[in-house]
């Protein structure tokens, strides 16, 4: 070092001996063996700078991925638990395999023996109150029969013909039949509104319908 600064200090004096110039930093000859360093020192110093700015946000990358894995499997590994445990609670709380099985066996066969209830039963949740309908317009029409035969059992026979005395009951309930159909219309309107809108109570709809059709093909196979 001090050889260096000897050398240093020896080529000031010979190059600036005899003027009374004060030398500049950038007057002062370099060695050869800084003068001989190639270009590229620069460069190449640039590039290890990004390529370590690239490398740390690489690493920063993978530690964010690393501790997202670690969230993910935690939360599993949560929810896991906690489906052992309600298992385990059903399983020491909750009925048994053979317990449920025998009351579907029960079922089953208190459905078959008794079929038609569990049929009318399963059509009138699918369909809702318009399934009266047509029970209620036939009652009418029944009971315009049997007015009619009464009156002709109990007066005999009165000087209009059978056609005319027939429209006449007809034409009288006609306003009961219009009141019946209006109702039951109204009704069915109203149970298709809340049953569109709420998903369960259309869950029960469709499990109404297939009570429906099992139970009559079951009836139609010879229950």
């Amino acid at each position: 070092m001090y050889i260096g600064a000897a050398s240093y200090a020896s080529l000031f004096a010979t190059a600036f001996s005899g003027s009374g110039a004060v030398p500049q930093p950038s007057q002062l000859p370099l060695p050869a063996s800084l003068s001989s360093l190639p270009s590229s020192v620069g460069k190449l110093g640039s590039d290890v700078g990004l390529g370590s700015v690239a490398t740390v946000l690489r690493l920063d990358e993978e530690t964010g991925q690393m501790q997202i894995d670690k969230i993910f499997h935690a939360v599993w590994a949560f929810i896991l638990s906690v489906f052992d445990v309600v298992k385990n609670w059903a399983v020491c709380w909750g009925p048994s395999l053979d317990w449920i099985s025998e009351a579907l066996s029960t079922s089953y066969t208190f459905v078959q023996n008794h079929p038609h209830p569990f049929h009318i039963l399963g059509w009138t949740v699918f369909f809702g109150p318009i399934i009266v309908l047509i029970p209620c317009l036939l009652l009418v029409e029944l009971v315009i029969i049997v007015i009619f035969h009464l009156e002709s059992f109990l007066h005999g026979q009165s000087g209009e013909t059978i056609p005319d005395r027939l429209d006449f009951l007809k034409d009288y309930f006609i306003e009961t039949r219009e009141s019946v159909f209006a109702t039951v219309e109204r009704w069915t309107a109203a149970f298709n509104q809340k049953t569109v809108a709420h998903p369960a109570l259309l869950g029960v709809r469709l499990l109404g319908a297939l009570l429906g059709g099992w139970v009559l093909a079951g009836i139609w196979s010879g229950w």
